[in-house]
C-alpha cells in the first residue's frame, strides 16, 4: 500500500494552514511559505512530463495554477506530539518533489484527501 496520494494544491494548502493554526508547525506562521513550496512542487512536477503536448494540456487544464493541479503528497508518519508535548494524532507529510518540505496536517484532512484520491482512481 502506497503512502502517496494525489490532491489539489488548494486542498494541500488548506491542510497545511489547518495544521499550522493548530500549532503543529510551530516555525511556520508565514503561510506564504506553503504557497511557495506548492508552487515549486507544481513546477517540478511539470518538468517530469516529457511530452510537450501533455505538459501544455496540464497547464491549460489547471490555468497553470498549482491550486488547481493534482499534486502528489506523501505520508511520512502519524505523529502525536507538538512542541514535545502529547496531543491528538496528526499526519506528517511531505511534498514528493522536495522531501525537505515537511509539515504536519490534521488527520481529518489527510483522510479526506486519501478518500478523494481513491475515489478518483
Amino acid at each position: 500500500m502506497s503512502n502517496t496520494i494525489f490532491a489539489t494544491g488548494e486542498k494541500i494548502y488548506q491542510a497545511a494552514i489547518a495544521g499550522a493554526s493548530r500549532g503543529y508547525n510551530r516555525s511556520t506562521d508565514d503561510y506564504r511559505k506553503y504557497e511557495r513550496a506548492l508552487c515549486e512542487h507544481y513546477r517540478e512536477m511539470l518538468k517530469t512530463v516529457g511530452n510537450r503536448a501533455t505538459r501544455r494540456g496540464i497547464q491549460k487544464s489547471t490555468g497553470n495554477d498549482w491550486r488547481r493541479a493534482y499534486l502528489p503528497l506523501s505520508l511520512a508518519l502519524l505523529h502525536k506530539h507538538k512542541g514535545g508535548l502529547p496531543c491528538e494524532t496528526h499526519a506528517r507529510v511531505y511534498l514528493c518533489s522536495n522531501p525537505g518540505a515537511v509539515f504536519d496536517i490534521p488527520m481529518l484532512h489527510w483522510e479526506e484527501m486519501k478518500k478523494a484520491c481513491a475515489s478518483n482512481l
